[in-house]
């Protein structure tokens, strides 16, 4: 979404890219996010671009890169807490 607030449109190829993830993956959190109401679709030939639907969704994402910017990155290790466990394979 980060890649939306210039105001430019992108494809759902370009956005993608941009979060570096598959095609498939990005679809399939584009169509949730159209589902919800943050995203508008506008085809133009037989490319489909991808927008923001208001300027209140800009905003909300202002306010979410504002809180998470002041709150700082937390990494969270997944899997067990005992380093030994961690080197070892998991079945």
């Amino acid at each position: 979404l980060n890649a939306l607030m210039g105001g430019t449109a992108l494809t759902a190829s370009e956005l993608a890219l941009e979060a570096g993830v598959s095609l498939p993956t990005a679809s399939s959190h584009l169509s949730k996010l159209m589902e919800g109401g943050l995203l508008t679709l506008a085809s133009q030939g037989r490319h489909r671009y991808y927008g923001l639907a208001s300027a209140q969704v800009a905003g909300m994402i202002e306010a979410i890169i504002g809180v998470a910017e002041a709150v700082g990155p937390k990494r969270v290790r997944p899997g067990p807490r005992d380093a030994a466990m961690r080197a070892g394979r998991v079945c």
